[in-house]
C-alpha cells in the first residue's frame, strides 16, 4: 500500500489544533498530479492507496471533488482497494457516502475523527456536530454500506468538559459500536485557542 496526499493544511480552525498555524489553510493538490502519483505508486507495485490529508472530504480542484477524483482513480487497472482516511464528520456528504457504496474498488471503511460528541464541547471545539448528527451519519453510512467498517478518535480532558458531558461520550462510544477507536488526553499547543 501507499499513502496518496490530495491536500495540505487545513481550515477548519478546530481549536485544539495547530496544523492550520503550521501548515496553513486547505490548499488542494492538482487532480492531475494526484492520478500520477497515484499511477506512479500502483506502477511501483502497491495494490491500495490510502488517500490523505487533513479533511479528504472536502477535497474540490475546479470542476473535480473527492468523488469524482476517486472514481478516475479507480480506473487505474493494477489497482484493487482505495482507502479514504481522515473525514472530517461534518463534511461527509451523500456523494462521499455513495462513492464507498457504489465504487468497487474502494475499501468498506471510513477514518472519522469526531473528537467529542457533547454538542457545547463540539461548538468550543470549533465543530457543529453533536451527538444525534454522529448517530445519524452512523446510521446512514451502515445503511448504505453494510458491513463497513468505521474508525474515530476522542479527545477527553478538553477545556470545559465536566462529568455530564464525559458520559455522554462514553455512552456514544458504547452505542456506537465503533470497530476502531483511539482515545487521547487534550494538551494544549500553543497559538490555538483553546490553549
Amino acid at each position: 500500500y501507499s499513502y496518496i496526499k490530495i491536500s495540505d493544511g487545513c481550515s477548519n480552525n478546530c481549536s485544539y489544533c495547530a496544523i492550520p498555524l503550521i501548515r496553513g489553510p486547505h490548499s488542494p493538490i492538482s487532480a492531475e498530479k494526484i492520478l500520477k502519483d497515484a499511477e506512479a505508486e500502483v506502477a511501483g507495485g502497491s495494490l491500495e492507496l490510502n488517500i490523505i490529508a487533513q479533511d479528504i472530504a472536502v477535497y474540490k480542484w475546479g470542476e473535480i471533488n473527492l468523488s469524482s477524483l476517486i472514481n478516475k482513480m479507480s480506473g487505474i487497472a493494477r489497482l484493487r482497494w482505495i482507502r479514504l482516511l481522515y473525514c472530517h464528520p461534518d463534511h461527509i456528504t451523500d456523494d462521499i457516502i455513495n462513492l464507498i457504496a457504489g465504487n468497487e474498488k474502494v475499501v468498506p471503511y471510513i477514518d472519522i475523527p469526531f473528537q467529542h460528541v457533547s454538542k457545547s464541547i463540539l461548538k468550543s471545539m470549533g465543530r457543529d456536530g453533536n451527538i444525534n448528527k454522529y448517530f445519524d451519519l452512523l446510521s446512514r453510512l451502515r445503511e448504505k454500506i453494510p458491513g463497513i467498517t468505521v474508525r474515530s478518535t476522542f479527545m477527553i480532558g478538553y477545556p470545559g468538559e465536566g462529568e455530564d458531558e464525559f458520559r455522554e461520550l462514553v455512552h456514544f462510544v458504547k452505542t456506537a459500536r465503533l470497530d476502531k477507536v483511539g482515545c487521547f488526553i487534550y494538551s494544549p499547543e500553543e497559538g490555538t485557542a483553546a490553549a
